[in-house]
């Protein structure tokens, strides 16, 4: 979770009782981290957890920056914390488009494989600097690290901002075409998305994948005008 999603977070909790359940981030964070430990094995979880705890021993770290759950109770509140981002955002979407109704969410889901978390983020920023130079748009990256599945979330304020950030979406599409990511690392390309997934898809994966939808659709019944 970067920065502008803690900050979705912050506000989010003015209108949302829910939220106002999980404590409120220090102040002066920039990012949040969230880690789920799995196993049917006590032992194999407790051996991860201090794992973690080591790791997190060589940097600065301070305990009253970390929270934890260990009770189905307790973990609830993080799961509020992860759905409460996009919530956050989409009211805060909602809000704008009453103010100017063209307005719009815009939304990838990028999947990039082998590549760190540090490497995936200065990656879309690098891309959005580019096409942004005055940098007006406000936008939030969150999603899974360990998937290397991230969200990236635009914040349109104006008519203006939307055009650009189209044209910072077509830019990661056809760079994502030269580095072997996808836009739709989680959810599917529907009707919105199908240009920008054209840009990011060679001819040959689109064609592989038309045929494997002609196989279940031969009349082309399901799903008409979407990416295929």
């Amino acid at each position: 979770m970067d920065f502008v999603s803690l900050q979705m977070i912050a506000k989010g909790k003015e209108y949302n009782n829910t939220l106002k359940s999980v404590a409120d981030f220090p102040k002066d964070a920039e990012a949040a981290v969230y880690l789920e430990l799995n196993s049917a094995d006590d032992e194999q979880t407790e051996e991860a957890l201090y794992e973690v705890i080591d790791l997190f021993s060589q940097y600065e770290e301070n305990e009253d920056w970390t929270w934890a759950a260990s009770t189905n109770d307790e973990a609830e509140k993080f799961k509020i914390l992860r759905h409460g981002i996009p919530e956050s955002i989409n009211t805060e979407i909602a809000g704008l488009k009453n103010q100017v109704s063209e307005i719009q969410k815009m939304a990838l889901d990028l999947y990039m494989p082998n590549t760190s978390i540090t490497e995936s983020v200065q990656w879309i920023r690098e891309i959005i600097q580019q096409e942004d130079k005055d940098g007006e748009l406000l936008y939030a990256v969150f999603g899974h690290a360990g998937e290397r599945i991230y969200h990236l979330n635009l914040i349109p304020r104006s008519v203006g901002q939307m055009e650009k950030g189209t044209v910072v979406f077509k830019a990661i599409s056809k760079k994502c075409k030269e580095k072997g990511f996808y836009i739709c690392g989680e959810n599917g390309v529907g009707k919105i998305k199908k240009n920008l997934f054209a840009l990011s898809v060679g001819g040959e994966q689109r064609s592989a994948m038309k045929s494997v939808k002609d196989v279940f659709d031969p009349d082309g019944r399901l799903n008409p005008k979407n990416a295929f």
